[in-house]
């Protein structure tokens, strides 16, 4: 996978930020200095729906989704949240030469945890044959995972060990606090040390994803990590945040 960097401390008071505590908000235009090469502005084909239904990404965030892949990639990708499968297609259409590891909550009649059916039923379609992938070229590029993230093993994924073998983790599951930070910290045992995970709906309107900005809060503030989110600027529906997944480095000067 290509090469990222972080911005560095003069870099960001170049930008206005005198504080470093907290995600990062950047403009699109300066993406390419954490990206280099990247052309955020070219235009690339993607699946959408005629008629997208509540959960699916707006066509706009699978256009910057799908770019930012095409231009780094990676071998293996891993996504929380598969819905209805459209964003794991695009996912293998934009990386045809990798593997692309999608996991959503069964739905072979497993019983849902207390607690959690209202979110669980919302946001997962009933029958896995409906999902988008199936019947594309591209569906032996993909491995379907059936289970709840939260019981999740990535030692053990249909036989494989996953830990330290993933370029790009893209986080879009449950989006509860302690349902997106129990997928955060499955990423951060899966993607390589250098890789790339990014959390969705982050600083979205409403309720939703205020869970998902809570953790994207944490990985700054306690943890050290780099994090940013898109300003205003690119056309999203809803937010994104990623990070560089480092180990043993904080950024953090306390």
């Amino acid at each position: 996978m290509k090469q990222m960097r972080d911005l560095t401390d003069e870099e960001l008071k170049d930008l206005g930020f005198e504080h470093f505590e907290g995600p990062v908000g950047i403009a699109p235009e300066q993406l390419s200095r954490i990206f280099p090469g990247l052309d955020v502005h070219k235009a690339q084909p993607v699946y959408t729906p005629i008629i997208p239904q509540y959960g699916d990404l707006h066509r706009d965030d699978i256009v910057f989704l799908s770019n930012l892949v095409r231009h780094l990639e990676p071998e293996v990708v891993f996504e929380f949240g598969t819905f209805g499968g459209r964003t794991a297609l695009n996912l293998a259409a934009a990386a045809p030469n990798a593997t692309i590891y999608t996991m959503d909550f069964p739905r072979d009649g497993t019983p849902i945890p207390e607690g959690r059916a209202q979110v669980i039923t919302k946001y997962i379609k009933n029958d896995p044959k409906d999902l988008e992938y199936l019947g594309n070229p591209l569906e032996d590029n993909i491995v379907q995972i059936w289970q709840d993230s939260r019981g999740f093993d990535p030692e053990d994924v249909n036989g494989r060990n996953l830990v330290d073998s993933v370029d790009l983790c893209f986080v879009d599951g449950d989006h509860s606090y302690i349902g997106c930070k129990t997928d955060v910290h499955h990423a951060r045992r899966m993607v390589k040390n250098g890789g790339l995970i990014l959390l969705h709906d982050t600083y979205k309107p409403g309720n939703s994803g205020v869970g998902v900005s809570q953790v994207a809060g944490d990985l700054s503030i306690h943890e050290g990590l780099r994090v940013y989110t898109l300003k205003a600027g690119y056309e999203l529906e809803s937010s994104f945040a990623f990070f560089i997944n480092h180990r043993g480095i904080s950024f953090n000067k306390t």
